[in-house]
């Protein structure tokens, strides 16, 4: 079985068979990987011999010949603490805390659907007033995963290349382009006094209100008749 050696540990022999089938034998001691099949659902047939199978998080099953095991929907759960060099905001500071995801890739008929969720603390600077501040995102993660030539150039979908995706290029880019286009420390920020600079979320700054010009003649009129 060279073509899938790396995906074993220890001798296996694979016989394809006619349509979508093949015959593998394990050699004692053979261990399969963790791994997804994505493009069909799997299913075991166990014919000679006696091993064991498990799905990620539940029990091993013993396999003895007669044992018929469909797995429609394989999962394999991840955890994953992103670094941020890539993650270079202008209006971010500092990650005040590690970005962290966790979810799983389920195989659901055939697609690897990814879902889960990121959670990041961080130091942002506000765009209105220039104020710095505290922001905790938590993110819904989902995006689909596809083996298909055509998908590096479909936005929606992430490529697979050797059956295998960077998990960490995934939750990047999800993290990306769910970022705000806006940083404001509140809502209703009132953002900078035009004139003098002070923060108007502290207050009122004293500073009037600019006369439109067409009206300074009227105001000068005004001053002298008080005069």
């Amino acid at each position: 079985n060279d073509a899938y050696a790396q995906y074993f540990t220890g001798q296996s022999y694979l016989n394809p068979l006619p349509g979508d089938y093949a015959n593998v034998t394990f050699e004692p001691g053979c261990r399969n990987n963790w791994h997804v099949h994505h493009g069909a659902v799997q299913v075991l047939i166990c014919v000679s011999g006696r091993g064991w199978y498990q799905e990620w998080g539940k029990p091993a099953v013993p396999l003895t010949p007669g044992t018929i095991i469909e797995v429609p929907g394989a999962h394999v759960p991840f955890a994953q603490e992103l670094e941020t060099e890539r993650l270079d905001f202008p209006q971010v500071t500092a990650y005040t805390a590690p970005i962290t995801a966790a979810g799983e890739v389920r195989n659901n008929a055939g697609i690897l659907e990814l879902t889960g969720s990121l959670h990041a603390e961080m130091k942002c600077i506000c765009d209105r007033c220039a104020a710095e501040f505290d922001r905790v995102k938590d993110l819904p993660l989902r995006a689909t995963l596809s083996a298909e030539p055509d998908a590096e150039d479909d936005p929606e979908l992430f490529a697979l290349e050797s059956d295998a995706v960077d998990l960490d290029e995934v939750l990047e880019t999800l993290f990306v382009l769910d970022m705000d286009s806006k940083f404001l420390c509140r809502e209703d920020c009132k953002g900078l006094c035009a004139q003098c600079g002070a923060n108007l979320n502290d207050g009122p700054c004293g500073c009037k209100k600019p006369i439109d010009p067409r009206l300074a003649v009227l105001e000068q009129l005004l001053d002298k008749k008080d005069d």
